[in-house]
């Protein structure tokens, strides 16, 4: 709610009226969307995931031993 009321109130500075409306619309179907367990654990695996394996891979080849 909140994010989508932040989203709504920068939107409004450039948007016009049909496209406030899109907006809207667009912003309630993420919060239905949000609702649902699985499309939430989605998401945020979506959000942090490739992160954590850039991460991992990055100290990865930094911790690599040096065979002689």
């Amino acid at each position: 709610d909140k994010y989508a009321a932040q989203m709504m109130q920068s939107a409004k500075a450039t948007s016009t009226p049909a496209q406030l409306l899109e907006k809207t619309a667009e912003m309630n179907k993420y919060k239905e969307l949000y609702k649902s367990p699985l499309f939430f654990s989605l998401m945020t695996y979506a959000e942090i995931l490739p992160m954590g394996l850039l991460v991992s891979l990055i100290i990865g080849f930094i911790l690599k031993k040096k065979t002689p």
